[in-house]
């Protein structure tokens, strides 16, 4: 197209497929190869003549001249910029078509879905038993943070994406992202604002994560991806979607539920239930939580910028890598007990927890469950209270001691620890269970 050719030397653009090539490698575009929708085209699995498993995007042809236009202005600005810049975290653009039957562009294949299906959709196994692990998730914040570390700050000028949203962070089977869909990208050549430090830009966006400065002022920044990626945060914590419409009209978009949990210290009620499982978890979550209610604050100016988010999410993961086993200190003492429990509990009340301890004699601050374990640990019997959660069948528990009396307690491998009994007090059943467990 004249319009690139005019911003990009020929030399420098990916490779140009014919509009038959990628027909074929679609089977004419197959509905059934259909892989995913975006608000500005399908995304179709193909087989490229040399083998290569592809995606290919096949923009949408809208009637009107003006939606055409902005069609063709996202095709030709997704080229410019996925053409000049290269990073682990991003999608690769393997070359485009322009041709009037359709605008087409290869990808990268990302085979494992989008970060929101394993949230929320065909990719969430939550219902199975399992979902992604706290750290994975922590993981996934991490290296999409490098992603826009980059654009921000390493490619001149810098790259402001506009549509940081978890249906565009694509996962790989081994759980490293690639974010994409740069349709609605802008160069911050500040140029176009004598300096000024925003470009002035008719708000856009995926409602739920659009910043509302933004969309107030007209004033584009790299906060505004801050933003963005501070509700992706909001959904790896709580699990829920950045805009529900079931929802208290309060609450419809995800920012706003949790950040008036946290300001009125409720964090706990919109946690993701499967998380609770792993016990040890709720101390990074709510740093994430600090760190996604700076993101999202209402002036730009509050936010952190992308460098910052790095290096909190790097301490937040070291956190978490260097917490995991054994751990006593003073009259607190942490056990992890791992086991698997093949019974179904009658009560999804206990779902909802707090990990709170606030001193020996006290050790839970407004718990929603209170479960009393007594634990033989080698040769010595332990009294203690514990908190833990239950989600469903099958599922992987995790328990932790919170306060107890650690006097004649000494380190032992987790195979001579052995659970003896548990009482399961549910305050909104009020009654008392008793259920017999056994370690794998």
């Amino acid at each position: 197209m004249l319009f690139l050719q005019r911003h990009r030397s020929a030399s420098l653009l990916p490779p140009v497929f014919s509009y038959e090539e990628l027909d074929l490698s679609t089977n004419c575009f197959d509905p059934r190869r259909k892989i995913g929708d975006g608000g500005f085209g399908s995304v179709y699995l193909g087989q490229l003549i040399d083998n290569r498993i592809v995606a290919v995007k096949k923009l949408h042809k809208p009637p009107q001249t003006m939606a055409r236009t902005n069609s063709e202005k996202a095709f030709c600005n997704e080229i410019l910029i996925l053409s000049s810049i290269e990073h682990q975290n991003l999608v690769k653009l393997h070359g485009y078509c322009s041709d009037s039957r359709g605008l087409l562009l290869v990808y990268d294949y990302v085979p494992n879905g989008t970060l929101a299906d394993h949230l929320h959709g065909s990719k969430s196994l939550f219902r199975k038993g399992c979902s992604l692990k706290w750290l994975t998730r922590v993981d996934i914040a991490l290296q999409t943070s490098l992603a826009i570390e980059y654009l921000h700050f390493e490619v001149k000028p810098a790259i402001v994406h506009r549509d940081i949203t978890s249906s565009n962070i694509f996962v790989e089977k081994d759980m490293r992202i690639k974010l994409g869909d740069f349709g609605l990208s802008r160069l911050l050549n500040f140029s176009e604002s004598s300096g000024s430090g925003f470009i002035c830009t008719g708000p856009q966006g995926t409602p739920g994560y659009l910043d509302p400065d933004y969309h107030r002022s007209f004033r584009l920044t790299e906060k505004s991806d801050v933003y963005s990626f501070g509700v992706v945060l909001f959904e790896l914590i709580s699990g829920m979607r950045a805009v529900d419409l079931g929802r208290d009209k309060r609450e419809v978009a995800l920012a706003d539920l949790v950040v008036s949990k946290i300001q009125g210290g409720c964090l706990h009620q919109v946690v993701d239930p499967v998380l609770i499982i792993e016990g040890e978890a709720m101390g990074t979550i709510h740093s994430m939580a600090e760190l996604a209610f700076r993101c999202v604050a209402a002036d730009k100016d509050d936010r952190p910028d992308a460098k910052e988010v790095v290096v909190e999410l790097k301490r937040i993961k070291n956190r978490i890598k260097g917490h995991r086993g054994f751990n006593i200190s003073g009259d607190t003492c942490k056990v992890a007990v791992r086991y698997r429990y093949h019974q179904e509990l009658e009560s999804l009340h206990l779902l909802q927890m707090i990990l709170t301890p606030i001193g020996p004699g006290l050790p839970l601050k407004a718990p929603s469950v209170f479960i009393l374990m007594k634990l033989r640990i080698g040769g010595s019997r332990l009294h203690g209270w514990t908190l833990g959660t239950h989600g469903g069948l099958g599922l992987e528990f995790s328990f932790i001691i919170v306060w107890t009396t650690v006097s004649q307690l000494k380190l032992v491998p987790f195979d001579r620890i052995a659970v003896q009994f548990i009482y399961l007090i549910d305050p909104f059943l009020t009654s008392l269970r008793r259920k017999s467990l056994s370690l794998n």
